[in-house]
């Protein structure tokens, strides 16, 4: 299993109920894929460079997981499924 870290810019329009419910859904996308969870944090509302699907703000949370690199594709199709979900970016973490 490879370590990962994961960057997620969801809507900015969550209320704080909604936000941790959509945590919790991406959190079990990586737990559906036999993935384990080392942290998921909220880091706050951040205006955005560009527009993003007509938003000009969003909330960005930062997830380290580790799974099999095979699952990766489908834990990315899962969470461009979500309507809630503006962008995400997985990448390898080097170990140090």
């Amino acid at each position: 299993m490879r370590i990962y870290e994961a960057l997620i810019l969801v809507k900015p329009d969550l209320n704080e109920e909604n936000l941790e419910k959509e945590m919790s859904r991406l959190s079990q996308s990586i737990l559906q894929n036999e993935g384990k969870i080392i942290s998921f944090e909220k880091w706050r509302k951040r205006p955005l460079a560009y527009k993003v699907k007509k938003f000009k703000e969003g909330i960005y949370l930062l997830a380290n997981f580790s799974a099999n690199p095979p699952v990766i594709k489908e834990i990315e199709k899962n969470w461009r499924l979500d309507e809630n979900v503006l962008r995400s970016m997985i990448v390898v973490k080097n170990k140090k």
